[in-house]
């Protein structure tokens, strides 16, 4: 499939999408009004080097490192942080090979879909932060999870973003069928992003989930990948989902809608809870959640400890200094957990 039936099926999304929210005034928010004004032109169609270079402008998300679309501004940016970046990343790529499977980090690509823009080789390796990130949660799933008592053959990801981490797990794992749950407009460039990756594979677009009555088994065995906006989470019913992840956004939501997601059925019937966020989300977002609330009476802890991989970050003012090194305001801790109920 083209480049351009893949605009077109995101121009068919994107199309039905603003029809939704003009239907509904209550939705119709101020990060909407934002949204469009970067990816939409004035006559309501996508605009096609916003979308094919989302990760390089980081469109909607934080990709490290990455630009400035304005020239002179990304000029300035690359001289001020540019040399902080570059030792930010290879030292959690040394970090990485201090623990990793060397074939995972050798045989596992970056995909260049989207356009990272500023990503690093060294010793024949491609990366960036974000990909040895979700290198080390797949690592986690296939030590501390799988084994023949274990397949993987579902997993919903909350929070999923782009779906780079879907991405990674089909190429790992062939067979498994991944859900990603986030923000529609999170989820057109996850569309995107998939398309381009996996042209062959069966996408379920999020305008179909708005017309289904309820996501069951069977819908989902339909598909390799599923795409389900946050306000139609509710809409999954008695689904056998084997793992559910979530990767440091459960800590920057609202209490509340924490509280949701680990009450909901969907929660109650996993059989693996995969999650790496803050040890506390204080003083970034004041929601009073820390590491206390993600442990779950029916999990039982496989693997919990901090995460050896995001230790400290770099600053660097010019690109003639040697970088600052600075620890995050809070670590990160990865948790584990088998359903006692399932």
């Amino acid at each position: 499939m083209s480049s351009k039936l893949h605009f077109d099926l995101i121009q068919k999304e994107l199309d039905f999408y603003l029809r939704l929210k003009k239907n509904n005034d209550s939705l119709w928010s101020k990060r909407l009004l934002i949204w469009i004004k970067k990816i939409v032109d004035k006559n309501g169609k996508i605009r096609k080097d916003v979308l094919t270079n989302f990760r390089k402008y980081s469109t909607f998300l934080s990709e490290i490192p990455n630009s400035k679309k304005n020239y002179f501004f990304n000029l300035i940016y690359q001289f001020v942080r540019a040399s902080g970046n570059r030792y930010s990343a290879e030292e959690t790529l040394s970090n990485f090979k201090s623990f990793s499977n060397y074939s995972n980090l050798k045989n596992t690509k970056l995909s260049l879909v989207g356009n990272p823009g500023f990503y690093y080789t060294k010793e024949g390796y491609i990366y960036n932060e974000r990909f040895l990130r979700h290198l080390r949660n797949i690592e986690n799933i296939e030590n501390k999870i799988l084994n023949k008592n274990n397949p993987i053959s579902k997993i919903v990801d909350i929070g999923g973003g782009y779906c780079q981490f879907g991405e990674m797990i089909k190429r790992k794992f062939g067979n498994v069928k991944v859900t990603t749950v986030d923000f529609y407009e999170q989820l057109i460039l996850g569309y995107f992003y998939l398309l381009e990756n996996f042209p062959n594979k069966k996408i379920c677009p999020m305008s179909k989930i708005i017309f289904t009555e309820k996501i069951d088994n069977n819908f989902m065995d339909s598909y390799d990948f599923v795409l389900i906006p946050i306000e139609y989470f509710n809409k999954i019913e008695k689904c056998d989902f084997d793992l559910l992840t979530n990767f440091s956004s459960f800590g920057e939501m609202p209490n509340a809608v924490f509280k949701e997601y680990l009450s909901s059925e969907i929660f109650k019937k996993i059989k693996f809870f995969y999650t790496v966020n803050r040890l506390d989300s204080w003083p970034d977002y004041n929601n009073g959640i820390s590491v206390i609330d993600y442990l779950v009476d029916t999990f039982q802890p496989i693997h919990f400890k901090v995460s050896p991989i995001w230790t400290n970050y770099y600053v660097s003012y010019t690109s003639f200094l040697k970088p600052i090194k600075k620890a995050f305001k809070s670590r990160n801790f990865e948790f584990i957990g088998k359903n006692e109920n399932r």
